[in-house]
């Protein structure tokens, strides 16, 4: 059912008439036109993002040829998501408006977080991989940058929606998905070259900060978030080389979002000089 005659059902309105096949309901039938039925597939693919992400894990035995073929085979899914959405669903300011016009502008800047945020979760892990300027895997670095593109569409999105009373983003995960946007940004700050993408990521981090707090007026538990951003901090001062490692740490931090979450174990690595390459992040974080 279309999410529109859905929303204007009443109690009112009398049930249909049941089919007499059990097998050959329409209302079975994916609408590719559909808000909800298209989040619905996206979350089935999300749902595959996170499994994949406790089998790298869990999984140590696994050979890197076989990782690489999960990862490109969830990287096709997800772009044939992509690619096969509706003119009338695919991001743009026109269809935002056309969206909230009809009154599903939250719901379709919410479908757009998710496809980011399965994207940037799918990626994450080649942030670890991806520090140095001169990389041998090219493919490293390109999953690398889909995680950063991912997590700047994010934040831009976020931004943008909240400039509309009906399509500002305030649900509770909005403001995890915001805390792991900003360990993205917190990559760029330590491991970026480019001083146009290192000032970026720094706004993005300042305005990111400020939003998660304010979502504390609407959920209280939101706090763990900011409490989250602040131990992903204290473990990038401990260890720069290891803070993106995929462990099982990082995959509480990732995925355990309603769970609270201590400091990282990791040994001191650096001298008090080396320490200077941290004092920006410190006084952007001293929180």
């Amino acid at each position: 059912m279309d999410e529109r005659r859905f929303a204007s059902l009443t109690h009112e309105t009398p049930a249909p008439w049941p089919d007499a096949s059990p097998c050959a309901s329409p209302t079975c039938n994916f609408d590719p036109q559909s808000l909800v039925a298209q989040m619905i597939r996206l979350n089935l693919l999300l749902y595959d993002v996170i499994v994949f992400l406790n089998t790298q894990v869990v999984d140590a035995q696994d050979a890197d040829s076989v990782k690489r073929g999960f990862d490109y085979q969830l990287l096709h899914s997800l772009d044939e998501w992509a690619d096969k959405l509706p003119i009338r669903l695919c991001y743009s300011e026109e269809n935002v408006i056309y969206w909230a016009d009809e009154g599903f502008g939250a719901i379709f800047v919410t479908l757009h977080i998710n496809y980011n945020h399965a994207g940037q979760l799918l990626f994450y892990q080649h942030l670890q991989s991806a520090r140095g300027q001169d990389q041998l895997d090219d493919s490293t670095q390109g999953f690398a940058q889909r995680c950063k593109r991912h997590a700047t569409n994010l934040c831009d999105l976020i931004y943008e929606a909240k400039r509309r009373s009906d399509t500002v983003v305030l649900y509770p995960l909005a403001g995890h998905i915001l805390c792991l946007a900003s360990t993205v940004q917190i990559h760029t700050l330590l491991f970026g070259f480019e001083d146009d993408e290192i000032l970026a990521a720094k706004t993005r981090l300042e305005r990111n900060f400020e939003m998660i707090s304010s979502m504390n007026n609407y959920w209280p538990m939101n706090h763990m978030s900011i409490s989250r951003l602040q131990h992903f901090h204290n473990a990038c001062l401990r260890s720069k080389d290891d803070s993106f490692r995929l462990d099982a740490w990082m995959l509480r931090f990732l995925l355990g979002f309603t769970q609270d979450i201590k400091d990282r174990d990791a040994i001191w690595t650096y001298g008090h000089r080396a320490l200077d390459d941290f004092d920006p992040l410190r006084d952007l974080l001293d929180i």
